[in-house]
C-alpha cells in the first residue's frame, strides 16, 4: 500500500511541477511547448483549482507506539501529512472544494501503513464584508468531514464517522506588511452509534498574525484554540497550540516553510489538567518543514 501511494504521489507531483515550470517559461521553442503553455494558462484561468501540500515533522515516542525502554518524550522519527484539494468556483464569490489528507509515520522499530485520514466537502461564500467598507474581510461556509474507517477505528472507537462544521473566516490588513486572520468553526460530530461518544461538539478558533519580511519571505504566528464539550462521562476541556513559521515563496505557485510548534492537542495548555500551562513545554515541541503547490 505504501509503495503504491508514494508511486502515485510522485507521479502526480512530477506532472504538476512540470506544468508549473512550463507555464512560467517566457518563450517556447517548439509547438508542443507553446501548446502546453497555452493549455496550462487556460487551466489557470478556469473555475478549477488544485492545491497540494506536504508536511513533515518530528515524532515523539508517546505519539507513535510508546516503547517501555525509551523516554516517552524522545524524538524517534518523523510524521508526514499530505493534503490535496480540488476546487470549483461557482461564481465570483461562491466555491466548493473536495479535499483529502493522508498521515504517515516513520521511526525505528515502528511500522505503519499509509493512513487515509479524512475527506472534506466544503462550501465557501466570500465577500460578505470587505475591509474598505466594513473594516474587515468576512467569508462563511460549511464543511462536512468524513473520517476514514481505519482512522476512525483508532481515534474515535467507531462512535463518530465525521463532523459538520459551520465556519467563518475574518481577515484584516493592519499595516502594509502586517495582517491578521482567524477562522472560527463549530464542529458538530456525527455519531455512528447510540453509544456515548468521546466528544459531541467543539469550537475551533485559529487566530494568525503574518508579517511580510520581503516580497519572498514571510513570518507567521498561528494559534489553535479548541474548546470541547464532552458528554457520556467525558470531560469538557480547552486546548491551545501555537506555531511560528518562516516561509519562502519560490514563485507564485510553489512555497516552502520551516516551523517550530507546540505539537498537537494541547501542547501549550490543557485546561483539564488543572494547570495554566502544560508541564514541560519543551517536550511538546515539533520541528517541521512544509512545501505547498497551487497547481492551478
Amino acid at each position: 500500500m505504501k509503495k503504491h501511494f508514494f508511486k502515485h504521489l510522485t507521479a502526480v507531483s512530477v506532472i504538476l511541477l512540470t506544468l508549473s515550470v512550463g507555464a512560467q517559461s517566457s518563450g517556447s521553442n517548439t509547438t508542443s511547448e507553446a501548446t502546453l503553455g497555452d493549455w496550462y494558462k487556460k487551466l489557470r484561468e478556469s473555475p478549477l483549482s488544485l492545491y497540494y501540500s506536504a508536511w513533515a515533522g518530528t515524532a515523539r515516542n508517546r505519539e507513535l507506539a510508546e516503547k517501555a525502554d525509551r523516554d516517552a518524550n524522545a524524538i524517534i522519527g518523523i510524521q508526514t501529512f499530505h493534503y490535496a484539494s480540488l476546487g470549483l468556483k461557482l461564481s465570483p464569490n461562491d466555491s466548493i472544494s473536495l479535499s483529502s489528507a493522508w498521515l504517515n509515520a516513520y521511526a525505528k522499530d515502528y511500522e505503519t501503513d499509509d493512513l487515509h485520514f479524512f475527506t472534506d466537502l466544503t462550501y465557501t461564500r466570500k465577500g460578505l464584508l470587505n475591509q474598505k467598507d466594513h473594516g474587515i474581510n468576512l467569508s462563511a461556509g460549511v464543511r462536512q468531514r468524513i473520517f476514514n474507517d481505519n482512522y476512525r477505528n483508532r481515534k474515535y472507537k467507531q462512535t463518530h464517522y465525521g463532523f459538520t462544521a459551520p465556519r467563518v473566516s475574518i481577515s484584516r490588513s493592519l499595516t502594509d506588511s502586517l495582517s491578521f486572520s482567524t477562522g472560527i468553526q463549530y464542529q458538530l460530530f456525527n455519531r455512528s452509534s447510540g453509544k456515548a461518544g468521546i466528544r459531541e461538539n467543539q469550537w475551533v478558533i485559529t487566530p494568525t498574525f503574518a508579517y511580510q519580511l520581503s516580497s519572498d519571505w514571510s513570518l507567521s504566528l498561528s494559534n489553535s484554540f479548541i474548546a470541547r464539550n464532552g458528554k457520556g462521562g467525558t470531560k469538557d476541556h480547552f486546548m491551545w497550540d501555537t506555531t511560528m513559521s518562516l516561509g519562502y515563496s519560490i514563485n507564485s505557485y510553489l512555497s516552502v516553510s520551516f516551523s517550530v510548534g507546540s505539537g498537537f492537542g494541547g501542547g501549550i495548555s490543557q485546561a483539564h489538567d488543572g494547570r495554566l500551562f502544560t508541564r514541560n513545554l519543551q517536550d511538546n515541541v515539533i520541528y517541521a518543514v512544509e512545501a505547498s503547490l497551487s497547481a492551478f
